[in-house]
């Protein structure tokens, strides 16, 4: 979720002078300066935990690798949650396997899920991961799928990335 600043406070003054008896004036950050960065600090904090999801649905063929839009702004610990869902089971059979991909020390790295194979509109996958990626990172989720009969199996996905702290 985008955060909205509000406006630069601007054209408050930013300093405040401060005064004491035998003491060289000093500045001090006025309150609504004070306001709006807190404002901005958090905002990029949020930024980088925070993230859109992957909302795919009626998908019948394989998905090519794809960022996860996060931003790996530090080295460090990412959770990686997932849904997989059957939507319409194929007239024969069905099957669908996800992949996270990152790379950790400049080394990639990669985990593919069980393959959900149920082909039944009840069959689902859920799971967390939890890497270690590096900074400016990019974290693809991918798929493979294969399908028989005249009608295709199609599967929804969601996932969320989010930093740990």
């Amino acid at each position: 979720m985008a955060t909205t600043l509000s406006p630069v406070p601007y054209p408050e003054r930013v300093l405040e002078q401060s005064r004491q008896a035998g003491q060289p004036s000093s500045g001090l950050l006025r309150t609504p300066w004070i306001r709006w960065l807190h404002a901005v600090k958090t905002a990029i904090d949020s930024a980088a935990k925070n993230v859109g999801p992957v909302s795919l649905t009626a998908q019948a063929a394989s998905i090519a690798a794809t960022a996860i839009p996060i931003l790996t702004v530090t080295t460090g610990l990412f959770r990686i949650t997932h849904y997989l869902r059957i939507t319409q089971a194929g007239t024969v059979s069905g099957e669908v396997t996800l992949t996270i991909r990152w790379t950790d020390g400049g080394v990639a790295q990669s985990h593919a899920f069980a393959i959900v194979n149920g082909n039944t509109t009840a069959t689902f996958q859920t799971g967390t991961l939890l890497i270690h990626a590096d900074v400016s990172t990019t974290i693809t989720y991918e798929t493979t799928y294969a399908t028989a009969g005249a009608t295709s199996m199609q599967h929804a996905l969601y996932i969320r990335a989010e930093a740990v702290p």
